[in-house]
C-alpha cells in the first residue's frame, strides 16, 4: 500500500478524473489500464486511511435529443467509496470524434 505520511490530509486531496469503462477501455499509453486503475485504487485506500478526501470526476455529454448518458458513463466500478466527492464535468457533444455539425456524434 502506499504511504501518505509525507502529505498533510487537512491540505491534501486525491483527485480522479475520467476513470470510466469507456475511457479506460482505450489502449492507453505508456500505462496499461489495468495500471492505472490498481494505482488508482490504492492510492484511493490510502488516501481514505488518511482522512483526506478523495474526488471523482467524470464527464457528462449533453447532446441533443438525447435524454440519459449511454451505458458505461458512469465511473468504473468499485472505485467510489462512501464519503468521497464525485463531480460530473459536462462535455460539448460538438467537440467528440464522429461529430457531425447539424447531428449529435454517433
Amino acid at each position: 500500500m502506499i504511504t501518505l505520511a509525507a502529505l498533510d490530509p487537512a491540505r491534501t486531496a486525491l483527485v480522479l478524473v475520467d476513470l470510466m469503462d469507456p475511457i479506460v477501455g482505450l489502449p492507453l499509453e505508456p500505462r496499461q489500464a489495468s495500471e492505472v486503475l490498481q494505482m488508482a485504487h490504492e492510492l484511493a485506500a490510502s488516501s481514505r486511511s488518511a482522512d483526506a478526501p478523495v474526488v471523482l470526476v467524470l464527464v457528462l455529454v449533453e447532446c441533443p435529443g438525447v435524454a440519459e448518458q449511454p451505458p458505461g458513463s458512469g465511473l468504473v466500478q468499485g472505485l467510489r467509496a462512501e464519503g468521497d466527492w464525485e463531480i460530473a464535468r459536462q462535455a460539448d457533444h460538438r467537440r467528440l470524434p464522429g461529430h457531425r455539425p447539424g447531428r449529435p456524434a454517433a
